[in-house]
């Protein structure tokens, strides 16, 4: 943990100070960062998130009383298409600089680890749900899974338990089949969450999850672009540990918009089918 926190104090606090200049190169990667499909389907983008965020979580607990608790991770990509087509992140493999590291975690937010048992996590996870349309499947027509009138920070995956949103339940029921290591959470579960300070402190109208653990006092920025340099810029590849689902086969197509560029990148996902183009939107039509 000492040698974490000497290179972030030595270095990687320089980050949104304006002593990095917009064109540094902080790391190299070793593979494409993307949030184009970050809100329907497990993603490197917040997988790294979470990862960097565990790595640095697991350190700080070591030798606590609370190193032996279940430890999560909660994570939201916050350039997914909010603001339009042209609002995502696009990293290539290579150098990444001081902008990338801008555009892809663009806010100062503390590390928080907090302490919630396992019906907050479900809500947790009900709240981040809100990011999808309720699906009708008896509609035959299209449907869209992004519920667009979502704040971008509604969107918010975890890393460290299992679990699926079933999309044609309304909000309330939606997290389904939740588990930590194959067994089912319960409502008496405890768990530590590493978080950021907006989240846990009852941002975009989440509950304040005030039982705090620690309050790292170190930016995530720093902690992901340490992560990186410990791990020689491999990019951790999705979980896939949580997904979408519809109880019921829905008759009628359901689609996706995202960057145009997304269809380039296909072959990372098997959900998704390019479908063509409107107003600027690359449309894509999505498979169970």
């Amino acid at each position: 943990m000492k040698v974490k926190l000497l290179v972030l104090i030595l270095g990687l606090t320089l980050l949104f100070t304006g002593a990095v200049s917009a064109d540094e190169v902080l790391v190299e990667v070793d593979s494409h960062i993307n949030t184009f499909y970050a809100r329907i389907i497990d993603s490197n983008s917040t997988q790294l998130i979470n990862e960097a965020q565990l790595w640095y979580a697991e350190d700080l607990l070591a030798g606590t009383e609370y190193e032996d608790y279940p430890l999560i991770s909660a994570a939201a990509p916050f350039l997914a298409g909010v603001d339009g087509p042209d609002n995502y992140v696009s990293i290539k493999p290579g150098p990444l600089t001081q902008s990338d590291m801008e555009r892809f975690y663009g806010f100062e937010n503390d590390l928080y680890l907090v302490k919630i048992d396992g019906a907050m996590v479900i809500e947790w996870l009900e709240e981040t749900a809100r990011n999808l349309t309720e699906i009708d499947p008896t509609h035959g027509g299209d449907q869209f899974l992004v519920n667009e009138d979502a704040p971008f920070f509604y969107t918010e995956m975890m890393e460290g338990v299992e679990y699926e949103i079933d999309v044609t339940a309304p909000h309330g029921d939606r997290v389904i089949n939740v588990t930590y290591q194959g067994d089912p959470v319960t409502e008496d579960d405890t768990f530590i969450v590493a978080t950021n300070v907006f989240r846990a402190t009852g941002g975009a109208g989440y509950p304040d999850y005030s039982d705090y653990v620690i309050e790292t006092g170190d930016i995530v920025p720093d902690i992901i672009i340490d992560y990186l340099k410990a791990h020689d810029g491999q990019v951790p590849e999705p979980s896939n540990n949580w997904s979408l689902v519809a109880t019921e086969d829905p008759a009628g197509p359901i689609m996706f918009r995202s960057s145009p560029e997304l269809a380039d990148y296909l072959d990372e996902v098997e959900q998704l089918q390019y479908a063509g183009e409107y107003g600027g939107w690359g449309i894509y039509m999505f498979n169970f």
